[in-house]
């Protein structure tokens, strides 16, 4: 899950990271469909799963655990901007949007165990 300490210089740290690690980041309510032109893009990043605008849905993942398809989403602030330095160009969605959003996708797809991983902050994840 994508923090607000991860942005704190922009988008560009967290892009040489995604190229340094080979496992996957869940960023289901960052929107990078907009991003500009720019080195090192994020989304071309194969291991980021963001949102995802065509499918209006955030993207997440599904494990196998003994038979059982788990689907894994996250949620950052939505306020992102406000605390940090995202760039301006791919900002992060309403996250309670995205959560009513990708749950639905989720169940549509036939999985019925979902697993979110939050950075949303304590309040907001009661």
């Amino acid at each position: 899950v994508v923090g607000n300490h991860e942005l704190d210089m922009g988008n560009e740290p967290v892009a040489d990271f995604l190229d340094n690690i080979n496992f996957p980041m869940i960023a289901s309510n960052w929107d990078l469909s907009a991003e500009c032109n720019k080195p090192n893009q994020l989304r071309t990043k194969q291991n980021l799963h963001s949102y995802n605008k065509a499918e209006k849905q955030g993207s997440w993942l599904t494990f196998d655990a003994h038979g059982e398809q788990i689907a894994v989403f996250s949620l950052s602030l939505d306020k992102m901007a406000d605390i940090s330095n995202p760039d301006p160009d791919t900002p992060f969605l309403n996250a309670k949007m995205v959560a009513e959003q990708t749950i639905d996708a989720i169940r549509a797809s036939g999985v019925n165990k979902i697993i979110l991983l939050s950075h949303l902050g304590y309040e907001d994840d009661k």
